[in-house]
């Protein structure tokens, strides 16, 4: 399992940890608030065939919602658009070589609902 990539809010962490196997892409965010922890994540292909984003939405006991997500690496922004109307931009890691992929996770609001995810691709970073 490689991090490749970590963020933090408050007393909130986590760590995005992804591994190839079986020519499937495994990516888990592990979470942890004080003495709450919890993984999660999806497998499958890296990309679905004629997608640019796969990406996986949930939710542990004590945790707020996360979203986990995995880019092809043209893919410049990935903005969650909201019910509630605002918008949420995440921040994508550099395209890690190993899986010719990039990837992000975020926090969301308690009861989010999204509405769509809007992406803006551009030349390979």
């Amino acid at each position: 399992m490689r991090e490749v990539w970590a963020g933090e809010a408050g007393q909130l962490r986590w760590k995005v940890l992804v591994r190839s196997e079986h020519g499937e892409v495994l990516s888990f965010v592990e979470r942890q608030l004080g003495p709450v922890t919890a993984t999660s994540g999806m497998a499958g292909p890296a990309l679905y065939p004629g997608q640019v984003v796969n990406w996986w939405v949930g939710r542990a006991t004590g945790l707020p919602y996360f979203i986990l997500v995995r880019t092809a690496p043209n893919v410049q922004r990935v903005t969650v658009v909201l019910a509630q109307g605002n918008p949420i931009p995440l921040q994508l890691s550099p395209v890690i070589e190993e899986f010719g992929l990039r990837f992000a996770s975020s926090p969301l609001p308690d009861a989010a609902e999204i509405v769509e995810l809007q992406i803006e691709t551009g030349p390979r970073e």
